[in-house]
């Protein structure tokens, strides 16, 4: 997205809490960051601005100069504990050199960026749920989140391997994983999405009320699982503003099927929309 049509859309709210700079791309790539990040906060000071990275761009200059336009937290997925779960899973990448550069983001001086570590918890790394917290106690990281694989419609379960199938390696390091946050004085989030590991677990869906899904080239969709114009969208905020859009029709409907235990088609399989154990989707807001 160009500076010139980011400003464009910023300057249709008057007022926001959370601004996320992250979609399908890497935010460090983007030449015009920085400017971005200051653009948001001078609109809006009180918001808190925050990205997720995959850590190979990492340069601790850089972040300090983000952090000094404004940028208030800053997660990096890692997804594992080891070189070798993280070569499975994010490819061939030098692990030590990236938390070398973790190192270098966490040495920087404070007032910095809130730095946290990311995993989803996938079948080659169930192992390393714990680990995973002594490592962000090693790097001096200040927060870890987990979350599982979040949507349904991904492949069957037997077809997909990442899908974890040893339930009960999660079931015993979650606990540890707990209690050596605590003790490492690191906070920890767990957003638990698997209905087969927990089940009964179900958070409604908040992003159509709460969380517009802006894409590169000004469009609006429902959410990240689902940002792809091409497939739905409510609209283009080059052409109409956003205002209009959230409160038109399309918004309203969509809304209204959540409320009424209607699945929107577009919606199926998704861990926030359908509760499988009520056998229905959740009546939100």
């Amino acid at each position: 997205m160009g500076l010139d049509l980011f400003s464009h859309i910023m300057s249709q709210f008057k007022y926001y809490e959370f601004v996320t700079l992250h979609g399908l791309g890497e935010p460090l790539l983007h030449p015009d960051l920085e400017s971005m990040i200051r653009l948001v906060h001078r609109r809006s000071p009180w918001a808190r601005i925050g990205f997720n990275t995959n850590g190979l761009l990492l340069e601790a200059k850089r972040i300090a100069a983000l952090g000094n336009a404004g940028l208030h937290e800053m997660g990096i997925s890692l997804d594992a504990a080891t070189q070798e779960t993280f070569e499975r899973i994010r490819g061939p990448h030098s692990f030590t050199d990236i938390l070398d550069r973790i190192r270098d983001v966490v040495r920087l001086p404070q007032p910095r960026p809130k730095i946290s570590i990311a995993m989803v918890i996938m079948q080659p790394n169930v192992h390393e749920i714990s680990a995973f917290i002594e490592l962000a106690g090693e790097l001096g990281i200040d927060s870890v989140g987990l979350c599982d694989l979040s949507h349904r419609w991904r492949p069957q379960e037997g077809d997909d391997p990442m899908a974890v199938r040893d339930l009960e390696t999660v079931w015993r390091e979650i606990p540890r994983a707990e209690q050596k946050a605590a003790e490492l004085n690191i906070d920890f989030t767990y957003t638990k999405l698997d209905d087969v590991l927990w089940p009964g677990t179900f958070i409604p869906c908040f992003y159509l009320w709460d969380y517009p899904y802006i894409t590169w080239d000004g469009r609006l969709t429902p959410c990240c699982a689902l940002p792809y114009a091409d497939q739905f969208m409510f609209g283009d905020l080059k052409e109409t503003s956003f205002r209009e859009l959230w409160n038109g029709e399309e918004y309203r409907t969509m809304r209204s099927q959540l409320v009424a235990n209607e699945i929107p088609d577009i919606c199926e399989g998704c861990h926030h929309a359908e509760d499988p154990a009520a056998g229905h989707v959740c009546t939100c807001r």
